[in-house]
């Protein structure tokens, strides 16, 4: 999947089954225009699971970043909205792929989006 399948944004509470959300039933791979200096994503994933972002170039692992799950006596229903700092491997050597995986939670693990230096 290309990095511009995955760029229409879905804000904090949008539910996990609105057109354009994909489950992770499995790991999912994005591929990206390769250049090092990206700085920030920005990406919607479901309120209550665990997910690793993994940076690849030419198929070595630069960065990796986890989302923890949502408290939940603070857990909006449906997605929540992350702008996340790259790792400093993945900003110094650049990437080509990301690739987004989901541990178990109480409902499927859903990506709303992924946008790589968004601007605000």
């Amino acid at each position: 999947m290309r990095l511009r399948e995955v760029s229409f944004v879905k804000e904090t509470g949008a539910a996990a089954d609105e057109a354009g959300v994909r489950r992770l039933d499995l790991p999912l791979a994005i591929i990206c225009d390769e250049r090092p200096g990206h700085q920030q994503i920005d990406i919607s994933v479901d309120s209550d699971d665990s997910y690793a972002i993994v940076f690849l170039r030419q198929g070595q692992n630069v960065g990796r970043i986890e989302i923890l799950p949502v408290p939940p006596h603070r857990r909006p229903a449906g997605l929540v909205r992350y702008p996340i700092d790259l790792p400093p491997g993945a900003i110094a050597r650049g990437f080509d792929t990301i690739v987004v995986s989901a541990a178990a939670g109480d409902d499927p693990p859903a990506l709303g989006h992924l946008l790589v230096d968004a601007k605000k």
